[in-house]
């Protein structure tokens, strides 16, 4: 890239996160696709979050006999794939580094206009590359694959007494411990809600205001890790983004930018003398879009920063609290 482009771009970042707040999320398991309205969203397009769209049922159709019922009920099944891949930007600036990425399968079914019943078996993969660490110590990584938590839910469109005329979507999950880490640290479930706000500005430029509240049940309050630390077990936290996306004519690219602010708490454990522990993220997106083929895809660049227990100074374009998605 030349010099001009790189100042150009870097201008175009440090803009669109001034226009908001600065704020993030270290890890995401699900983005949402503001480049539609809404109520194209939900009918004509599919996302890689809501899976491929199914026909709303008919009533009146469902009472014509079994293979009418089966058929309506086929018409009403979705499926879909989530990939969530990323690099770090210093890694991969020393031709080092290697790709993380989440993925599930979305199971869902249409239970009525705007709502749906979901399940999403979810894994971990991670290619084969070199870590940088601070101790100097590069130890190569072998390539890995692991389950995560495996989860279901419920989402609707349908929430009508919400101010501001926006267009809202609601969702509840229920994580399973089916990951080796959330076994060995004792968690029994995780509760996640998900309220997003849409808001078409104009046309072609759609804001999303998206808070994610979780909260964990465990079986215990503490917990060893392998290195033989004993920390506590997470207790609550929350998620606040907003994001802007502009669409270009023919619908197919577009970008946008996303800020988000993220804190959680662990649970105090008297018998190990731990007290709450409270931590804070703040972080600033920017990335393409591409609509084709019946994927909604973004490609961009984060930096994130653990404001509560902060590494150095702070300072713009940092590529060692920056990553590659």
């Amino acid at each position: 890239m030349g010099q001009g482009n790189r100042s150009s771009t870097l201008f175009f970042f440090a803009a669109l996160c001034a226009s908001i707040t600065f704020a993030s999320s270290a890890f995401a398991d699900d983005m949402d696709f503001g480049t539609l309205e809404p109520e194209q969203i939900k009918k004509n397009a599919p996302t890689l979050e809501e899976g491929t769209p199914s026909t709303e049922a008919n009533t009146s159709t469902l009472s014509m006999g079994g293979a009418s019922k089966w058929s309506e009920m086929r018409r009403n099944i979705g499926a879909g794939y989530f990939n969530y891949a990323n690099i770090k930007t210093n890694e991969l600036n020393r031709g080092k580094g290697y790709l993380s990425t989440y993925n599930y399968l979305s199971l869902e079914y249409r239970v009525g206009r705007g709502q749906k019943v979901f399940v999403r078996p979810a894994f971990l993969f991670q290619t084969a590359g070199e870590e940088i660490r601070r101790d100097r110590n590069n130890p190569q990584q072998d390539s890995k694959f692991a389950w995560s938590d495996l989860y279901f839910g419920y989402s609707s469109y349908s929430i009508p007494w919400l101010p501001f005329n926006m267009d809202y979507k609601s969702e509840l999950r229920v994580y399973l411990p089916t990951s080796e880490t959330s076994q060995n640290t004792g968690m029994i479930a995780r509760i996640r809600g998900d309220l997003k706000a849409h808001y078409p500005l104009t046309s072609r430029l759609t804001f999303l205001l998206w808070f994610k509240p979780e909260y964990f049940v465990q079986r215990r309050t503490a917990y060893t890790t392998n290195t033989g630390y004993v920390n506590g077990t997470k207790d609550y936290g929350y998620e606040l983004s907003a994001n802007l996306y502009y669409q270009l004519r023919g619908g197919m690219f577009g970008f946008g930018s996303s800020i988000q602010h993220e804190q959680s708490w662990t649970n105090p454990s008297v018998a190990e003398g731990l007290y709450v522990f409270r931590r804070e993220d703040v972080s600033a997106q920017v990335f393409a879009g591409i609509n084709a083929f019946g994927f909604f895809t973004h490609v961009g660049v984060e930096q994130s920063r653990n404001v509560s227990r902060p590494f150095g100074d702070l300072v713009a374009f940092n590529d060692t609290e920056m990553q590659y998605f």
